[in-house]
């Protein structure tokens, strides 16, 4: 095989190579953000839920404080059920919020992986632009430093 056609051969494999990796990335991206959409959504509901349910409470209790004479006995009772729906309130956000940091950080690292491995395919591009100056060795490099990547 001649020299340049082993080297065209090679810019090949490497560009494929780039392309695989960056689909498995963005696979990999997309599966961990369902994922955490998926936890999210599962907190959402039951955020929704249990405060659907204080909600629920509070009226009953309003209605109860005006016919019962235990009046302290009830206000006591609204105050925890406001309480209760207060902190889960802040608690279920909280986690959301979390949830929310961990997709920004790994988004994040996945970008950057991708910047790394599209400097690689500029380098590529830019010294592959004339095939009789690169170097073999260069271009062994590079399928190299990916596979390693």
């Amino acid at each position: 095989m001649p020299e340049r056609d082993e080297k065209k051969w090679l810019i090949d494999r490497i560009e494929r190579l780039l392309d695989i990796m960056v689909k498995d990335i963005e696979s990999e991206r997309a599966k961990h953000k369902s994922d955490a959409e998926r936890v999210e959504n599962s907190y959402t509901f039951w955020r929704n839920a249990f405060l659907a349910a204080t909600s629920f409470t509070a009226p009953l209790i309003l209605g109860l404080y005006s016919a019962t004479i235990r009046e302290e006995f009830m206000l006591i009772i609204l105050i925890a059920d406001l309480v209760i729906g207060l902190v889960a309130f802040m608690v279920f956000n909280y986690i959301r919020a979390r949830v929310h940091l961990y997709i920004q950080i790994m988004d994040h690292f996945y970008f950057q992986v991708l910047n790394a491995l599209n400097s690689v395919a500029v380098h590529i591009g830019s010294d592959s632009a004339v095939i009789d100056e690169i170097e073999t060795d260069r271009l062994l490099f590079f399928r190299t430093y990916l596979f390693f990547c």
